[in-house]
């Protein structure tokens, strides 16, 4: 009778400890799963927020000539499921929100400004316009070749010795727009994206970005036609 009580006991407590653990382990999961954290088809909102960020830096550092700081600001969050579109903006999200992804794709709007610091002879416009004025001087009057070499300072970015106190440096600085798109959260976190350059009037595919190494196929800056016509102008205006 003693052997059978110690039995029904040992069982007792078993079934006790199992009933703890499950508990436990039901409490940690409830606990993970209302704290935001990532799966493979959720994240946090200011985690994709955050993707999205690194993303735009990433490509604009490539992007722009002679970058000295990029600053990105993610406007907008757009999530495609089939015929279901869901919009954010990212200045309305809240903290404890969750973007949940298993199928369709993400993108956002990101805006960019940067600053960048070169010397005349790393910047190609001004570079291009020396050129030009070279190839050019012979049928130039003296006021035409003065303006064009005036513009070449104007445009040229100096860069300060550091042993020059009164000199000051010139920096310029640049805003334009990328839409970026990443077919998962899966890829996003892998850095995985398409790169549009994104503007009220331009909208058109700029380059990718894969495992975070960007690459660039068209560059939407300032053309050396845009510069030849600048140079055109100014001789035409300018008084003999």
């Amino acid at each position: 009778m003693h052997l059978l009580g110690g039995v029904k006991e040992v069982k007792s407590n078993k079934l006790t400890s199992l009933i703890l653990l499950f508990v436990i382990l039901f409490s940690f999961c409830l606990a993970s799963c209302s704290s935001g954290t990532t799966t493979a088809n959720s994240m946090p909102a200011t985690s994709v927020i955050e993707l999205f960020e690194k993303a735009g830096k990433v490509f604009a550092e490539l992007d722009s000539t002679d970058v000295i700081s990029v600053t990105v600001t993610v406007r907008s969050i757009e999530q495609v499921k089939g015929d279901k579109v869901s919009h954010w903006d990212t200045s309305s999200i809240e903290p404890t929100m969750v973007i949940e992804q298993d199928n369709g794709y993400l993108s956002a709007e990101v805006w960019i400004d940067a600053t960048s610091q070169s010397t005349s002879s790393g910047n190609w416009a001004t570079s291009f316009a020396q050129s030009w004025l070279e190839r050019n001087k012979y049928y130039l009057t003296q006021s035409q070749k003065d303006a064009v070499e005036n513009w070449i300072k104007d445009n040229a970015t100096k860069i300060c010795p550091k042993d020059d106190p009164l000199c000051v440096n010139r920096t310029t600085t640049g805003s334009w727009g990328y839409k970026l798109y990443s077919p998962s959260l899966v890829d996003a976190q892998k850095g995985n994206f398409d790169v549009w350059f994104w503007t009220d009037l331009d909208k058109a595919p700029e380059g990718e970005i894969t495992n975070w190494e960007p690459t660039i196929l068209v560059h939407w800056g300032v053309i050396p036609e845009e510069v030849h016509k600048e140079l055109f102008e100014l001789v035409s205006q300018t008084t003999p």
